[in-house]
């Protein structure tokens, strides 16, 4: 029993809607621009990255054993909220 081989560019089928229906779909209060958001969003990254950095400043008090468990932890934290503010950056 061998696996069936699937060609995604023969197989392609194109969507039976338009742009046009796909940007009706969403409602119109998602298109208009809020500079005083945006930067809201940037703020609260950036309040993010200092907690975790505060709390990142305090794992050496913790016991051996769950130290390292902290620093993975916090890499994974600090590179969520930093991939934010990366994306941000690129846009």
């Amino acid at each position: 029993m061998g696996a069936v081989a699937v060609d995604p560019e023969k197989d392609f089928v194109p969507p039976s809607f338009t742009v046009k229906e796909l940007r009706d779909c969403i409602p119109k209060h998602c298109f208009e621009r809020n500079t005083l958001r945006s930067f809201s969003y940037i703020a609260y990254d950036l309040c993010g990255v200092a907690a975790l950095v505060f709390c990142a400043s305090r794992i050496h008090a913790l016991p051996v054993y769950l130290q390292a468990v902290a620093w993975v932890a916090y890499w994974v934290c600090q590179g969520v909220v930093c991939t934010g503010l990366w994306v941000i950056a690129h846009e």
